[in-house]
């Protein structure tokens, strides 16, 4: 299944284990990343 997925088997299993926890909740993907605009250095009248 992992290699089907293109996952390690790990995340397979932590999936897995998400779901007899908390039933289909748990296969909702989440947001990823860093929000829009995190990590600058400038501030907006810098950047003009």
């Amino acid at each position: 299944m992992a290699a089907y997925l293109g996952v390690h088997r790990n995340t397979v299993s932590d999936w897995w284990q998400q779901y007899k926890e908390l039933g289909e909740t748990a296969l909702y993907q989440q947001q990823r990343g860093r929000t829009v605009g995190a990590g600058r250095t400038l501030n907006q009248e810098q950047e003009k």
